[in-house]
This record gives C-alpha cells, sequence and structure tokens, in this order.
C-alpha cells in the first residue's frame, strides 16, 4: 500500500525520531500534519548535511500542540487521517525522577487514543514503544516473551502498550518496540550524547589522553541506526497485519556500550580511557525476525557507518 495521498498524523514530530518521519512520509507523497509540543526549529539537522525543516512544504502542517494542557486538540483533514504514528513522551530514561512523570507520558497517549476514536475511528495507530519492556537475557527477545520492565521509563512504555491494545477493537493498533536507535540529532541525557559533549570540552591542542569516567554500565545492547528505523516506519505504514501486533525494531546485533564510545573517539583521533560508574554488565537484545518477514524490512547500516554520521554531524 502507497503513501501516496494518504493523510498521516505524527504525534511528536519534532523529536528526534519524529522529524525524520515526517520527512520521509511527505518525500513518498503523504500529506502529513505533525504535533510537537513545541514548533520545530527551522534548519534542524537530520544527519551529516543539513536540511531544512519542511516546515514551507505543501504537503507538511506543523502544529504546537501540549498534549498535557486544557485547549481541545486539532481536528483531522475532511476524511480523517489514514495513519497515526504516536511518539510522544519523555524519552530519557535517567530523568524519569517520579510515578509523575510514568503517568504524564500515559496520559498523553490517553489523549490522543481518546481523540481518534471521535473524530478517526478506525484509523491505522503506531505506537512507538521500547525493547526495555523486556528484562536483561542472554538470547534475543522475541514478540511473544513475557514483559519485565526494568524502571519508570520502561514503566510507562509498557503501560502505553497495555492501554493502546484495549483500543484494537477500535482502532487499527501496531505497537513497535524499538530499541537503542542510534544517529544525529539524538536527545541529551542519553550516554552517547553526553559522551560526546564531554569530549567538546576537552582541549583542542594536541592530542587529549586521561581518563573518562561515565554514567552508566558497559552493557550489551542492541543497537539501530536511525535511517534504518524510519525505513521500517515506512514498511510498517504501507503494510496491512492484524490489529494488535506487536514489532521489535532492532538489528539483533549486540554492541558493547564501550565499543560505540571507542570508534567515536576513534575516528576524532583520541586516546582516552573509558570507565563505567556501574561495574555491572547486562545484555538486551531483540530478534527482528517478525518484521523482516512481514515487510522485507532489515537493516542496512553497520555500526562504522553510523558513529560517522553522528561524528559528521557534530563536527557540522
Amino acid at each position: 500500500m502507497s503513501l501516496e495521498s494518504r493523510h498521516c498524523l505524527v504525534v511528536g514530530g519534532t523529536g528526534f525520531i519524529g522529524r525524520r518521519i515526517v520527512e520521509r512520509f511527505a518525500r513518498e507523497g503523504a500529506f502529513v500534519e505533525s504535533w510537537g509540543r513545541t514548533p520545530p526549529s527551522a534548519g534542524a539537522a537530520l544527519g551529516p548535511s543539513p536540511k531544512r525543516a519542511l516546515e514551507g512544504s505543501a504537503r507538511v502542517t506543523q502544529r504546537a500542540v501540549d498534549l498535557l494542557g486544557d485547549d481541545p486538540l486539532p481536528e483531522p483533514p475532511p476524511g480523517g487521517w489514514d495513519l497515526v504514528v504516536h511518539l510522544a513522551g519523555y524519552s530519557r530514561p535517567r530523568h524519569f525522577e517520579s510515578h509523575a512523570d510514568v503517568l504524564d507520558t500515559v496520559r498523553m497517549m490517553v489523549r490522543v487514543l481518546r481523540h481518534l476514536e471521535h473524530v478517526a475511528p478506525g484509523c491505522r495507530f503506531i505506537l512507538n514503544s521500547s525493547g526495555y519492556v523486556y528484562s536483561p537475557s542472554a538470547v534475543p527477545h522475541v514478540e511473544t516473551d513475557p514483559t519485565h520492565p526494568q524502571g519508570q521509563y520502561a514503566l510507562s512504555k509498557l503501560l502505553c502498550e497495555e492501554i493502546a491494545l484495549l483500543h484494537r477493537d477500535r482502532l487499527d493498533v501496531t505497537v513497535v518496540r524499538a530499541f537503542n536507535l542510534l544517529g544525529p540529532g539524538m536527545p541529551e541525557g542519553l550516554l552517547v550524547t553526553d559522551f560526546m559533549r564531554t569530549l567538546e570540552r576537552l582541549p583542542t591542542q594536541g592530542v587529549p589522553t586521561g581518563r573518562i569516567v561515565m554514567a552508566g554500565r558497559n552493557s550489551w545492547r542492541d543497537f539501530l541506526d536511525i535511517r534504518d528505523a524510519v525505513d521500517a516506519y515506512s514498511a510498517l505504514a504501507k503494510l496491512q497485519c492484524e490489529s494488535g501486533t506487536v514489532f521489535n525494531l532492532c538489528s539483533g546485533r549486540p554492541t558493547r556500550v564501550a565499543e560505540i564510545l571507542g570508534a567515536i573517539q576513534g575516528m576524532l583521533g583520541l586516546e582516552l580511557q573509558i570507565e563505567f560508574q556501574d561495574p555491572a554488565e547486562e545484555q538486551l537484545l531483540g530478534d527482528p525476525a517478525r518484521l523482516c518477514e512481514a515487510t522485507g524490512w532489515a537493516p542496512r547500516h553497520i555500526l562504522v557507518e553510523t558513529v560517522e554520521s553522528l561524528v559528521e554531524a557534530r563536527r557540522g
């Protein structure tokens, strides 16, 4: 099914993933409405070559919408939205300080669901969840594995999943459990962006040496290039599947956090000793087989290409 002339809504369309999905859907011929808490900044960089935001595009409508406010939500275009991608919510696990952050994330989605049931019943609803709803495991997780969220960020994602699935008879619901996505424009407060911010404060003369202590753990994680993630969302937008289907969005490849950080500093010509505050290690991987079989999608970018895009964007 093509996106040509379809009406799409991206909730959280100014964020790390959202603005790329907005651009991709518009390029594929969709009419896209993007909701963000604040208007997008013009000239936001989506990769090594900065691209202008699509504010002026006839196919894109940008709206500042506060899902935690009291103002009525915008009405859909005539005929309603065909597809809604919900990405809104707090995105930095370490910044979840209380259950209030969990409840706010859930409240945002519930408000959107209720609005859609009223103004666009039966529309396709794709929820961006997280691989952190699973517990650490020595083997890659499949979608039928039990969930066991670690921390309040993961809890907020699982609650959103459960509530969205309760609406699968009234909306066409798909849940996407995204694992660790990497690329330019990642939110501050994540381990990789914290590391790059630390590097920016190093002396510019000579070859800096020394020791950097990072918060968090040197664990095995499943990293996926943001470009591959957008390809997957494009494929899912065109897929017809049973309402309530869950997909893992991941690479299926284990990578230690230190490998990512080491590759970044290697490309920058640095020689630093990287240590972690928490000596514990764990493994959290996903199995993307269901997504690959359903859509024909597969990751295209290797780790070195992802790191290159991060370094080039920072240099820019």
